[in-house]
C-alpha cells in the first residue's frame, strides 16, 4: 500500500468515524426532546410495552437475512461498471423487500399498542 493510499484510507477512516458519533449524537438529542412527551401521552406502562417492542424488534434485525449488505456490494459493483441503471434496480429491489418488512413490522407495533391501550381503557 502507498503512502497516498494509507492517507486517503486514513481520512476516510476519521471521516466515517465523525459520522458515526454525529449520528449517535442527533439520536441522543432527538431522545431528550421526543421521549418526555411519548412518555406523557402513552403512560409509564404503555411506554414500557412500546419500549420493550422496540428492543426486540432490534435484537431481531438479523432476521434481514443480509439483504443490506449484498445489495450494497452489488450496487457498488453495477456503479464500478459503469452501469447507473442496473445499480438502481439493485437498490428498488433492496428498498421494496426493506418497506415490506418494515410495513409488517410497524403493523404488528400498531396492533400491539392498540391492543395494550385498550386494555388499560
Amino acid at each position: 500500500m502507498s503512502t497516498h493510499e494509507k492517507l486517503v484510507h486514513r481520512k476516510l477512516l476519521a471521516g466515517n468515524s465523525i459520522l458515526n458519533l454525529g449520528t449517535g449524537a442527533l439520536i441522543s438529542v432527538l431522545n431528550l426532546i421526543f421521549v418526555p412527551p411519548m412518555l406523557h401521552t402513552f403512560g409509564t406502562e404503555l411506554y414500557g410495552v412500546l419500549s420493550v417492542t422496540w428492543v426486540v424488534l432490534a435484537n431481531l434485525s438479523w432476521l434481514d437475512f443480509g439483504f443490506s449488505r449484498a445489495s450494497a456490494k452489488y450496487v457498488a459493483h453495477e456503479l464500478g461498471l459503469g452501469k447507473p441503471r442496473e445499480a438502481a434496480m439493485w437498490t428498488w429491489n433492496s428498498d421494496g423487500c426493506r418497506g415490506r418488512n418494515n410495513f409488517v413490522e410497524r403493523c404488528s407495533d400498531y396492533r400491539e399498542l392498540h391492543s395494550c391501550y385498550a386494555q388499560s381503557a
